[in-house]
């Protein structure tokens, strides 16, 4: 954060955090819950990495495609 000239206040970094951890423990009781198959999840959490792809059909279209893929 700090070197893009960007800091946040620490109880907003905390608050964040929070967030993610909950997030995490939602989706990884959901995965528990519906019984989805490890391997699986771990396909579907790598899948937005993939949307790097998109840049081989030019510079908008793969930052579009790389958005798309990692909004939650």
């Amino acid at each position: 954060d700090r070197k893009m000239g960007m800091t946040l206040e620490p109880e907003l970094r905390i608050l964040l955090r929070l967030e993610g951890l909950a997030l995490a423990v939602a989706g990884l009781a959901g995965v528990w819950w519906l019984s989805v198959p490890w391997g699986q999840v771990a396909v579907f959490a790598l899948l937005p990495d993939l949307s790097i792809a998109g840049y081989a059909f030019g510079p908008r279209a793969g930052a579009r495609l790389y958005n798309i893929a990692h909004t939650y």
